[in-house]
């Protein structure tokens, strides 16, 4: 019963590692490419000035939530 319990608490724990790394570790991006930015209050601004700037091209806002 005793070894049950730590196999259990052992793959509870390596389950929340993976989930951790996977919302706390770095994002890649392709070679060449501006790196991920997440938009905020303090930085909308910036973002609209340089998504403003490029109007002669192509470009496309993703808006994605969890729910």
């Amino acid at each position: 019963m005793k070894r049950r319990v730590a196999i259990a608490a052992f793959v509870l724990a390596l389950a929340a590692l993976g989930v951790a790394g996977y919302y706390w570790g770095p994002a890649a991006v392709p070679q060449g490419q501006e790196p991920l930015l997440a938009l905020t209050p303090a930085n909308f601004e910036e973002f609209r000035a340089e998504f403003n700037a490029t109007a002669d091209k192509p470009r496309i806002v993703a808006l994605l939530s969890p729910t």
